[in-house]
């Protein structure tokens, strides 16, 4: 447990570091003078470069790399961080984006892999998933108004030696982790290498475990369906009365239904399976997002719906987490990297469509309509895949009886 504990800790100062440059990147290019469609695109590298690291670092883990990688990973996060007040000019700061972009996927990709890792043997994986989800979002949490704080007060230069910072204090975390033993015996292990080097770079998806597919597709379009929301619903809500405040509000609630409900997460599992809980999620979150749409008229209708928004977020980012750790305990050892990169970049690129498709279907229908329209595809879609991944595993059931 403590050892879980520990990574924890390396999971909250790497986004802590993260939700620094969430806040104050934007802006500090804005003061800089760059375009607003430089902006755009410098912003929108992150996600491409977190995705490109997904699935390289996830092949490539195992117990040994781990804490070097995790090292080197947060180093390269600082450093970056405070090359963006040093260096001048646009390609420099492409270079800088890349690096940090790569890093932090890296590092993600790593610790949950890690964290499935030091599983106690009769640790719930649902509890274990909760308190690491909402590790990530706590660091979100601290470290956005901090570095808005010392952006505010000291310059932009501070702020990203907050980045730094918190990359120091995670790499100190890292130090007091131990190489994973254990788990498997040494011919498990041996076994297990030979896996790695099958799967190579070069993924089947016939070979993915159905829960890893079905946890990946959650995450996907759990990001697809917010990240248009926030993208595009204050641009309607602003033209039918609701301030920047209100919505300012409205986010904030969000975040905070989402945090809250992780750590206790594992408790609902008790009385409720997981897998039913994904489903509930999922329904609430696809039809929060369409009656936002509709009741955007009524601030007290849009409080009860973000605060179910966040609820099912948050639920639905423990559910598809704890698919990803059991599946660990039905293959093997060798797996766990490549399960880890794969669920990671279905986040990565929820988050990089979700505007993309968003903004197609605004323009061609209007906002409100895509904010009926995007939820009802996504929910449609899972649904199936759901059923899919039900019969799949009622086979492979069966074949083992």
């Amino acid at each position: 447990m403590t050892n879980l504990l520990r990574i924890y800790l390396v999971i909250f100062m790497t986004t802590a570091a993260e939700g620094i440059v969430h806040v104050i990147f934007p802006p500090y290019l804005n003061a800089r003078a760059f375009l607003v469609s430089q902006i755009g695109l410098l912003s929108g590298l992150f996600p491409v470069l977190q995705l490109a690291a997904r699935l390289p670092s996830g092949t490539l883990y195992t117990h040994r790399r781990a804490r070097a990688v995790l090292t080197a990973g947060l180093a390269l996060l600082g450093l970056s961080s405070i090359g963006f007040a040093v260096f001048v000019g646009f390609v420099p700061l492409v270079i800088m984006i890349m690096l940090h972009g790569f890093a932090f996927g890296a590092v993600t990709t790593v610790a949950l892999a890690l964290c499935i890792d030091l599983k106690p043997g009769n640790y719930s994986s649902g509890a274990m998933m909760g308190w690491y989800t909402a590790a990530i979002a706590a660091g979100y949490s601290v470290g956005q108004p901090i570095g808005g704080y010392l952006a505010d007060t000291f310059g932009f230069g501070a702020g990203f030696s907050g980045t730094a910072a918190f990359s120091l204090l995670g790499i100190s975390a890292v130090l007091t982790l131990p190489t994973p033993g254990g788990r498997v015996t040494y011919r498990q292990a041996l076994e297990a290498e030979h896996q790695r080097h099958r799967w190579s770079f070069r993924v089947d998806p016939r070979r993915l475990p159905a829960s890893v597919l079905l946890a990946t597709l959650i995450v996907f379009f759990v990001n697809l369906i917010f990240r248009s929301l926030h993208t595009f619903f204050p641009l309607y809500a602003l033209t039918m009365g609701i301030s920047l405040t209100q919505y300012g509000l409205l986010r904030s609630l969000l975040s905070l239904a989402a945090a809250v409900v992780r750590p206790f997460s594992g408790r609902l599992f008790e009385v409720l399976h997981y897998r039913r809980v994904t489903h509930i999620a999922m329904v609430v979150a696809a039809g929060a997002v369409i009656l936002s749409s509709i009741m955007v008229r009524s601030m007290a209708a849009l409080v009860v719906l973000y605060v179910l928004m966040g609820l099912s977020r948050g639920l639905n980012r423990v559910t598809s987490a704890t698919m990803i750790a059991e599946s660990s305990d039905e293959s093997d050892s060798g797996s766990i990297g490549v399960w880890s990169g794969i669920y990671n970049a279905g986040l990565d690129l929820g988050s990089i469509t979700g505007p993309a498709v968003g903004g197609y279907l605004a323009a061609v229908l209007g906002i409100p309509r895509m904010l009926i329209l995007l939820p009802t595809i996504a929910l449609g879609v899972y649904i199936l895949v759901s059923l899919t991944a039900r019969r799949r595993r009622q086979q492979t059931l069966a074949a083992i009886e």
